[in-house]
Protein backbone atom coordinates (compact mmCIF):
# COMPACT_ATOMS: atom_id res chain seq x y z
CA UNK A 1 0.00 0.00 0.00
CA UNK A 2 2.88 2.38 0.79
CA UNK A 3 4.41 1.80 -2.64
CA UNK A 4 1.09 2.61 -4.28
CA UNK A 5 1.09 5.99 -2.52
CA UNK A 6 4.84 6.60 -3.18
CA UNK A 7 5.63 6.50 0.54
CA UNK A 8 8.66 5.04 2.33
CA UNK A 9 8.76 3.18 5.66
CA UNK A 10 12.23 3.68 7.14
CA UNK A 11 12.19 1.38 10.19
CA UNK A 12 13.25 -2.07 8.95
CA UNK A 13 14.25 -3.69 12.25
CA UNK A 14 12.43 -4.98 15.38
CA UNK A 15 11.52 -2.17 17.78
CA UNK A 16 10.04 -4.02 20.79
CA UNK A 17 12.29 -5.55 23.44
CA UNK A 18 11.01 -8.24 25.81
CA UNK A 19 12.12 -8.72 29.41
CA UNK A 20 14.66 -11.37 28.37
CA UNK A 21 16.35 -8.83 26.07
CA UNK A 22 15.16 -10.36 22.81
CA UNK A 23 13.76 -8.15 20.07
CA UNK A 24 10.46 -9.07 18.47
CA UNK A 25 8.06 -7.21 16.22
CA UNK A 26 8.48 -3.93 14.37
CA UNK A 27 5.83 -1.84 16.08
CA UNK A 28 7.16 1.65 15.40
CA UNK A 29 7.15 3.28 11.99
CA UNK A 30 8.62 6.32 10.27
CA UNK A 31 6.72 6.99 7.05
CA UNK A 32 7.69 9.82 4.70
CA UNK A 33 7.15 10.81 1.08
CA UNK A 34 10.87 10.47 0.23
CA UNK A 35 13.46 7.80 0.99
CA UNK A 36 16.01 10.62 1.47
CA UNK A 37 13.99 12.36 4.20
CA UNK A 38 15.33 10.29 7.14
CA UNK A 39 19.06 9.80 7.82
CA UNK A 40 21.23 8.49 10.68
CA UNK A 41 18.44 6.21 11.93
CA UNK A 42 19.55 4.24 15.00
CA UNK A 43 17.80 2.29 17.76
CA UNK A 44 18.51 2.94 21.44
CA UNK A 45 17.37 1.62 24.81
CA UNK A 46 13.71 2.00 25.81
CA UNK A 47 12.82 5.10 27.78
CA UNK A 48 12.36 4.71 31.52
CA UNK A 49 13.50 1.92 33.83
CA UNK A 50 11.39 -0.92 32.42
CA UNK A 51 13.22 -3.90 30.91
CA UNK A 52 10.40 -4.36 28.42
CA UNK A 53 9.12 -1.81 25.97
CA UNK A 54 9.53 0.00 22.71
CA UNK A 55 13.00 1.00 21.64
CA UNK A 56 13.64 4.72 21.28
CA UNK A 57 14.59 5.87 17.79
CA UNK A 58 17.11 8.54 16.92
CA UNK A 59 17.30 10.08 13.44
CA UNK A 60 17.83 13.23 11.41
CA UNK A 61 14.93 14.70 9.47
CA UNK A 62 16.08 16.32 6.24
CA UNK A 63 14.23 19.44 5.15
CA UNK A 64 14.20 20.71 1.55
CA UNK A 65 17.71 21.20 0.18
CA UNK A 66 18.77 24.65 -0.98
CA UNK A 67 20.03 23.34 -4.29
CA UNK A 68 19.51 26.53 -6.26
CA UNK A 69 20.73 29.65 -4.52
CA UNK A 70 20.85 33.12 -5.97
CA UNK A 71 24.33 34.47 -6.54
CA UNK A 72 26.05 37.08 -8.66
CA UNK A 73 28.19 36.01 -11.59
CA UNK A 74 30.63 38.12 -13.60
CA UNK A 75 30.88 37.27 -17.28
CA UNK A 76 33.34 38.66 -19.80
CA UNK A 77 31.79 41.04 -22.37
CA UNK A 78 33.95 39.76 -25.22
CA UNK A 79 32.38 42.11 -27.79
CA UNK A 80 33.75 45.09 -25.84
CA UNK A 81 37.28 43.72 -25.45
CA UNK A 82 40.33 45.78 -26.50
CA UNK A 83 42.11 42.99 -28.36
CA UNK A 84 44.79 45.09 -30.04
CA UNK A 85 45.94 46.32 -26.64
CA UNK A 86 45.81 42.75 -25.33
CA UNK A 87 47.97 41.53 -28.21
CA UNK A 88 50.50 44.31 -27.62
CA UNK A 89 50.63 43.46 -23.91
CA UNK A 90 51.20 39.77 -24.63
CA UNK A 91 54.01 40.59 -27.08
CA UNK A 92 55.84 42.53 -24.36
CA UNK A 93 56.17 39.44 -22.16
CA UNK A 94 59.43 37.49 -22.21
CA UNK A 95 57.97 34.00 -22.13
CA UNK A 96 61.40 32.32 -21.99
CA UNK A 97 62.24 34.11 -18.74
CA UNK A 98 58.75 33.50 -17.37
CA UNK A 99 58.96 29.73 -17.98
CA UNK A 100 62.66 29.36 -17.06
CA UNK A 101 63.40 26.29 -14.88
CA UNK A 102 59.72 25.47 -14.44
CA UNK A 103 57.98 22.17 -15.10
CA UNK A 104 54.93 21.85 -17.36
CA UNK A 105 52.40 22.41 -14.59
CA UNK A 106 54.22 25.48 -13.26
CA UNK A 107 54.49 26.92 -16.79
CA UNK A 108 50.77 26.40 -17.30
CA UNK A 109 49.93 28.13 -14.00
CA UNK A 110 52.20 31.09 -14.87
CA UNK A 111 50.65 31.42 -18.33
CA UNK A 112 47.11 31.20 -16.93
CA UNK A 113 47.82 33.80 -14.26
CA UNK A 114 49.31 36.21 -16.83
CA UNK A 115 46.50 35.62 -19.34
CA UNK A 116 43.73 36.15 -16.75
CA UNK A 117 45.40 39.34 -15.52
CA UNK A 118 45.46 40.77 -19.06
CA UNK A 119 41.86 39.68 -19.70
CA UNK A 120 40.70 41.41 -16.52
CA UNK A 121 42.50 44.56 -17.66
CA UNK A 122 41.28 44.80 -21.26
CA UNK A 123 37.93 42.95 -21.29
CA UNK A 124 35.08 44.44 -19.22
CA UNK A 125 32.79 42.20 -17.21
CA UNK A 126 29.03 42.09 -17.01
CA UNK A 127 27.33 41.39 -13.71
CA UNK A 128 24.44 38.94 -13.89
CA UNK A 129 22.31 37.44 -11.16
CA UNK A 130 21.90 33.67 -11.29
CA UNK A 131 18.69 32.45 -9.68
CA UNK A 132 16.73 29.25 -9.43
CA UNK A 133 16.35 27.58 -12.80
CA UNK A 134 12.92 27.37 -14.38
CA UNK A 135 10.93 24.12 -14.30
CA UNK A 136 11.46 21.96 -17.37
CA UNK A 137 7.86 22.33 -18.49
CA UNK A 138 7.87 26.15 -18.58
CA UNK A 139 7.20 27.45 -22.11
CA UNK A 140 8.00 30.90 -23.59
CA UNK A 141 4.29 31.74 -23.47
CA UNK A 142 4.13 30.91 -19.77
CA UNK A 143 7.27 32.91 -19.05
CA UNK A 144 5.72 35.94 -20.73
CA UNK A 145 2.49 35.54 -18.73
CA UNK A 146 4.39 35.20 -15.45
CA UNK A 147 6.30 38.39 -16.22
CA UNK A 148 3.01 40.16 -17.02
CA UNK A 149 1.51 38.91 -13.76
CA UNK A 150 4.44 40.36 -11.75
CA UNK A 151 4.07 43.70 -13.53
CA UNK A 152 0.34 43.84 -12.77
CA UNK A 153 1.02 42.90 -9.15
CA UNK A 154 3.39 45.82 -8.66
CA UNK A 155 0.94 48.16 -10.40
CA UNK A 156 -1.86 46.95 -8.14
CA UNK A 157 0.35 47.38 -5.08
CA UNK A 158 1.35 50.91 -6.13
CA UNK A 159 -2.28 52.06 -6.30
CA UNK A 160 -3.19 50.36 -3.02
CA UNK A 161 -5.38 47.74 -4.70
CA UNK A 162 -8.02 50.35 -5.55
CA UNK A 163 -7.74 50.17 -9.35
CA UNK A 164 -10.52 47.83 -10.43
CA UNK A 165 -9.23 47.48 -14.01
CA UNK A 166 -5.73 46.39 -12.95
CA UNK A 167 -7.19 43.99 -10.39
CA UNK A 168 -9.39 42.30 -13.02
CA UNK A 169 -6.43 42.02 -15.43
CA UNK A 170 -4.31 40.48 -12.68
CA UNK A 171 -6.97 37.88 -11.83
CA UNK A 172 -7.46 37.03 -15.52
CA UNK A 173 -3.72 36.54 -16.09
CA UNK A 174 -3.43 34.49 -12.89
CA UNK A 175 -6.21 32.13 -14.01
CA UNK A 176 -4.69 31.83 -17.48
CA UNK A 177 -1.30 30.91 -15.96
CA UNK A 178 -2.93 28.20 -13.84
CA UNK A 179 -4.70 26.70 -16.87
CA UNK A 180 -1.69 26.86 -19.19
CA UNK A 181 0.55 25.43 -16.44
CA UNK A 182 -1.68 22.36 -16.12
CA UNK A 183 -1.74 21.94 -19.89
CA UNK A 184 2.04 22.42 -20.17
CA UNK A 185 2.78 19.92 -17.39
CA UNK A 186 0.47 17.36 -18.97
CA UNK A 187 2.02 17.84 -22.42
CA UNK A 188 5.57 17.62 -21.04
CA UNK A 189 4.84 14.45 -19.07
CA UNK A 190 3.23 12.87 -22.14
CA UNK A 191 6.36 13.69 -24.14
CA UNK A 192 8.47 12.00 -21.45
CA UNK A 193 6.29 8.90 -21.55
CA UNK A 194 6.65 8.62 -25.33
CA UNK A 195 10.40 9.36 -25.39
CA UNK A 196 11.56 5.89 -24.33
CA UNK A 197 14.85 6.26 -26.20
CA UNK A 198 15.98 9.07 -23.89
CA UNK A 199 15.42 8.00 -20.24
CA UNK A 200 17.70 10.78 -18.94
CA UNK A 201 14.90 13.30 -19.55
CA UNK A 202 12.64 11.33 -17.22
CA UNK A 203 15.33 11.00 -14.53
CA UNK A 204 16.01 14.76 -14.69
CA UNK A 205 12.31 15.53 -14.31
CA UNK A 206 11.85 13.16 -11.37
CA UNK A 207 14.94 14.57 -9.66
CA UNK A 208 13.64 18.11 -10.16
CA UNK A 209 10.35 17.21 -8.43
CA UNK A 210 12.08 15.88 -5.31
CA UNK A 211 12.21 18.30 -2.39
CA UNK A 212 15.08 16.40 -0.78
CA UNK A 213 17.82 15.70 -3.31
CA UNK A 214 19.85 12.46 -3.12
CA UNK A 215 23.17 13.19 -1.41
CA UNK A 216 25.52 11.79 1.19
CA UNK A 217 24.22 13.10 4.52
CA UNK A 218 26.06 10.80 6.93
CA UNK A 219 28.50 7.89 7.08
CA UNK A 220 29.88 5.69 9.85
CA UNK A 221 33.66 5.66 10.22
CA UNK A 222 35.94 2.79 11.32
CA UNK A 223 35.28 3.60 14.99
CA UNK A 224 31.52 3.28 14.55
CA UNK A 225 30.95 7.02 14.90
CA UNK A 226 28.28 8.60 12.74
CA UNK A 227 29.61 11.63 10.82
CA UNK A 228 27.31 14.34 9.46
CA UNK A 229 29.74 17.23 8.92
CA UNK A 230 30.62 17.50 5.22
CA UNK A 231 34.34 18.08 5.89
CA UNK A 232 34.50 15.08 8.23
CA UNK A 233 32.68 12.92 5.67
CA UNK A 234 35.13 13.98 2.95
CA UNK A 235 38.07 13.20 5.25
CA UNK A 236 36.72 9.77 6.15
CA UNK A 237 36.12 8.87 2.50
CA UNK A 238 39.59 10.09 1.58
CA UNK A 239 41.14 7.93 4.31
CA UNK A 240 39.11 4.92 3.22
CA UNK A 241 40.07 5.07 -0.45
CA UNK A 242 43.71 6.00 0.17
CA UNK A 243 44.31 3.08 2.55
Amino acid sequence: MLNDESLTQHVLFPTFRKTDGSLTNTLDYLITESNNRITCLTDEAPLGLSNQGHLSLSFNFEIANKVYESFTSHKYAYKLGKYEAMSAELNKINWSNLFHEKNIEECYESFLKTYNLICNTYIPKLKQKITKRKPLWITPVLSKLIKEKKTLWYQQKACGGKNRTIQQKYIAVKLEIEKKSRDSIRAYENSLASDKANPKRLYAYVNEKQKVKPRITSITNDLGTSLTNMNEIAGALNNQFSS
